[in-house]
């Protein structure tokens, strides 16, 4: 299993240099630069410029600049924020727990509705269940994430008045008052993987019950929550664990609509607002966190599935 582990550990790392390649050299390829953004409300000469990129270290080569990004990015310095003057790291880190927290409401939704349904469908399979159950999967996969959270503000919050419309509460400030305000986007960022998450394990669940331990444990004269519950969700669960992982690291850099819907001041955000303000080096920041995120969560997945699996320890 170590030895498995290493393997998958060792893939991280050239994935991790193709991302951040293709983020510098996208940014290089938008029109502007760094000094004329910083001086575009001064005027300054040609001179001025050219000084100011040379400070900068713009007047080297794209090879050169990136090798001195990344030997920065490895020291943990990610530059410096072209709007607030901030270190990048420190922003990143300021604004990352917010669309952690959102992210792990929304996983928790999604597993604890998103598993009992697949469940469910699959040992009704064929039957009214099934069939609603599918479509209500299907319309979670359809619905387009801004207009459900449009329509749940409209509903809950102008109508209702039973949650707040926008903004955010530090869980340390009013715990309560932060799952008050965050229920609505995680509802909204949940609504997808719910239907994704109910889809995998019906399919998994369909495939286990068909087994012969299966219907050995029927035929011992178990219960059928004992043989569903111990025997069948148990080794169902296993792609699932894998994917539920995956899935977490799809909504720490997929909840940019809905913080945008909800005026949460998160990861997603602080993307968006940097690259309507061409932050540069914030954008190439949010996007490396994000790339490192999701390849963390992607091995503690496989971290997950090998422990459950013996097939994976043996090899």
């Amino acid at each position: 299993m170590g030895r498995y582990l290493l393997h998958r550990l060792a893939l991280a790392i050239p994935t991790l240099l193709v991302v951040s390649i293709v983020v510098f050299v996208l940014q290089k390829l938008l029109p502007g630069d760094a000094a004329t953004l910083m001086t575009a409300d001064a005027d300054l000469s040609a001179d001025d410029l050219t000084r100011i990129r040379a400070a900068l270290g713009l007047d080297k080569s794209w090879p050169v600049q990136y090798l001195v990004w990344m030997w920065g990015v490895v020291q943990g310095d990610f530059g410096t924020s072209l709007n607030t003057k901030l270190p990048v790291l420190e922003v990143i880190l300021d604004k990352l727990p917010v669309t952690f927290q959102l992210a792990s409401m929304a996983i928790v939704i999604s597993v604890g509705i998103g598993v009992p349904l697949g469940v469910i469908a699959a040992l009704k399979r064929g039957s009214a269940v099934d069939y609603g159950v599918n479509a209500a999967g299907l319309s979670g996969l359809s619905i387009p994430p801004f207009w459900f959270g449009i329509m749940l503000i409209l509903a809950f919050s102008v109508e209702l008045n039973w949650f707040p419309a926008s903004g955010y509460v530090s869980p340390a400030e009013d715990f309560w008052a932060s799952l008050h305000t965050m229920i609505l986007p995680a509802i909204v960022l949940a609504s997808e993987n719910i239907a994704i998450l109910m889809r995998h394990t019906r399919s998994a669940m369909l495939g286990v019950l068909k087994q012969d331990y299966v219907r050995t444990a029927r035929a011992k004269g178990l219960f059928e929550r004992v043989v569903v519950v111990r025997h069948a969700l148990r080794n169902a669960l296993i792609p699932v664990i894998t994917l539920g992982a995956i899935e977490f690291g799809r909504l720490l850099g997929g909840a940019v609509l809905t913080e945008q819907v909800f005026t949460i001041p998160g990861f997603g955000k602080l993307l968006v607002d940097g690259v309507f303000t061409r932050d540069y080096p914030i954008v190439q920041g949010v996007v490396l966190v994000a790339a490192c995120c999701y390849i963390a969560l992607n091995f503690l997945a496989d971290a997950a599935y090998a422990s459950v699996n013996p097939r994976i320890r043996a090899r």
